[in-house]
């Protein structure tokens, strides 16, 4: 397989890591990348099961403290522009909103609410731009498994 849109295909290569990925990667791809390679390599001859779990670890991880990296810029953001007083609510506010959860236990002023919706936006591509990477990372790994 050669990840998503063929060996031809839409996608690009990093020159930092040599995975395909979209136009959107960055650091955590890379480390995700790299991560997933490492273990890739360390976990040949164990199970497909076991080799599958190790890998959607290895994939997992980075992104996930990836994600919790948006949110504290967000959260940084908000305070930063006075729509939150204070970093914890800031970041709780930005983590639900990035989750696209939106409890609605703390809000934006009207004059900051495009903000909350800028990130829900972005937690939105940025959650399934990760499951994508995850989907991708774990199928090339078990098709250079059975080769």
């Amino acid at each position: 397989m050669h990840g998503l849109g063929g060996a031809d295909g839409p996608l690009s290569r990093n020159p930092s890591c040599g995975e395909r990925h979209g136009g959107a990667a960055g650091p955590g791809a890379g480390c995700c990348a790299a991560s997933v390679r490492f273990i890739g390599r360390h976990t040949r001859r164990a199970t497909e099961l076991r080799r599958t779990f190790w890998i959607s670890l290895g994939a997992v991880v980075p992104l996930f403290f990836g994600h919790f990296a948006q949110v504290g810029l967000w959260a940084g953001f908000l305070v930063l522009l006075g729509a939150l007083q204070t970093y914890d609510d800031a970041f709780y506010f930005s983590l639900v909103t990035f989750a696209t959860l939106g409890y609605g236990d703390i809000v934006l002023s009207p004059g900051y609410r495009i903000f909350g919706a800028l990130a829900a936006t972005c937690g939105s591509l940025m959650l399934g731009w990760s499951t994508a990477l995850i989907f991708a990372a774990i199928s090339r790994a078990i098709d250079r498994g059975r080769a």
